[in-house]
């Protein structure tokens, strides 16, 4: 498995992550429990995403940089809304952001994704079958 398949394999769980945890906040009346969780996956994947963001072509680096952008931005207002009101675990919290989820770019990340586990795929299959 090469580096760029790694990273974007652990962006495609976390993305999954914070998908599920948002459901789940918005399902559940908005409470600290779950924005926690997902603030928690969001920082990983903005970790994630300044560690590995060099190895994507430029094109996809661009999406990446409109979520990171994203995670920044909401990052940072959850934190001062977080520090204003100090929610309890059950808690509603919730605040407006100024930056919306960039669902393009993330969908054509996820794809490119795909693509290149499609490559390794039958990269590995070709491997196997003349060794």
């Amino acid at each position: 498995m090469t580096a760029l398949a790694y990273f974007l394999g652990r962006l495609e769980t976390l993305l999954d992550r914070n998908q599920v945890a948002y459901e789940a906040y918005l399902s559940k009346n908005r409470i600290f429990l779950y924005a926690e969780i997902l603030k928690n996956s969001s920082d990983s994947i903005s970790f994630l995403l300044l560690d590995n963001m060099h190895l994507l072509p430029a094109v996809h680096r661009i999406n990446a940089m409109k979520l990171l952008h994203h995670l920044d931005v909401w990052g940072g207002i959850w934190e001062s809304t977080y520090a204003e009101i100090k929610p309890g675990i059950y808690d509603e919290f919730s605040f407006e952001n100024i930056v919306n989820f960039p669902s393009k770019e993330v969908a054509d990340l996820r794809r490119f994704y795909r693509i290149l586990q499609g490559r390794l795929h039958i990269k590995n299959k070709i491997c196997i079958r003349f060794k």
